[in-house]
């Protein structure tokens, strides 16, 4: 999730970031067969999280609150 964060934070497209967590291969993939792919699916919920942890979604996570927890658990 780093990774997808800082890439999109320095203007790298999203399929050469999914080609480098996934392989090169992913780039040469048409568009059809990249939407269908698992590794599509996978990108985009990891994107979504590194969205969630940029946007401050660490300390949520830390203080239990994402789960439903104690906001004064460490």
């Amino acid at each position: 999730m780093l990774c997808i964060a800082e890439g999109r934070r320095t203007g790298v497209t999203l399929r050469r970031i999914a080609a480098g967590l996934y392989g090169a291969h992913t780039m040469q993939l048409a568009n059809r067969e990249w939407r269908a792919s698992s590794w599509h699916r996978a990108f985009y919920r990891d994107l979504k999280d590194a969205a969630f942890y940029q946007n401050g979604g660490h300390i949520a996570l830390l203080q239990g609150l994402k789960q439903g927890g104690d906001i004064l658990a460490a």
